[in-house]
């Protein structure tokens, strides 16, 4: 737009965190002063809980958890994870998605939709703000986090996923694919129910134990001290 352009005529240098968000950037401004680099990891969140002890906490009992977390939007394809639990009842066995953010939009529809697809006894919704002191009980409780999204340019949901050690299935789109070592740190599949369950499926069908060590080792690129060596480079070039 006139007026993002506008802007950019202030700035000395840009930092774009995905692939998507350079290809904007060069779009509009021809030969910019820029880095990329990668959405480092929050490490406001707490320390990891012992996942039973997590599972007290928030109150979920079944032994395979799905987490869905992060503000409620479109965009974000929760609908096309209520609709992948169908597949996910047929195949796995106790297990629940846990889904739990604010929501922007009709929180009925979400409801209404597991009801149509019979999946309301798999579905746990919690349309809630959860504060930074708790979002750890969440991710401990949780064996994936499933983030379906439809667009993205980047998300700051992965990394917290990594703060703690967990895998992730993605969607094949914007920034997403780039932060996920396909197999290893999460599976990357197409925005659609079909490809997001198989993701699922496949994470439960495999090693589950081998995940948390590759993720350990995986992050140190998205570490703070990484990121300012970025920026300060870029001010200093």
């Amino acid at each position: 737009s006139m007026m993002t352009a506008r802007f950019f005529n202030y700035c000395d240098g840009f930092i774009v965190m995905s692939k998507t968000v350079e290809n904007d950037l060069l779009k509009i401004e021809p030969d910019p002063k820029y880095r990329k680099t990668p959405h480092p990891i929050y490490d406001v969140f707490g320390k990891s809980i012992e996942k039973k002890k997590a599972k007290e906490m928030i109150n979920v009992s079944e032994e395979n958890i799905i987490l869905n977390f992060g503000l409620i939007r479109d965009y974000k394809g929760l609908d096309i994870l209520i609709e992948s639990a169908k597949t996910l009842k047929e195949n796995l066995k106790n297990f629940k998605i846990l889904v739990v953010g604010e929501c922007y939009g009709n929180e009925n529809d979400y409801i209404q939709l597991a009801i149509a697809n019979d999946v309301s006894d798999v579905i746990d919704f919690r349309f809630k703000f959860v504060s930074n002191e708790k979002v750890n009980q969440y991710f401990s409780a949780a064996d994936l986090v499933v983030l379906p999204y439809k667009s993205a340019t980047q998300s700051g949901i992965i990394p917290i996923a990594y703060h703690f050690n967990k895998p992730v299935v993605v969607s094949n789109v914007g920034g997403l694919p780039e932060i996920v070592e396909d197999g290893k740190s999460g599976f990357v599949c197409e925005p659609n129910p079909d490809s997001i369950a198989e993701g699922v499926l496949k994470y439960f069908e495999s090693d589950m134990a081998s995940y948390p060590s590759f993720i350990a080792d995986y992050k140190k690129q998205f570490s703070w001290g990484n990121f300012a060596k970025v920026v300060l480079e870029l001010a200093q070039s």
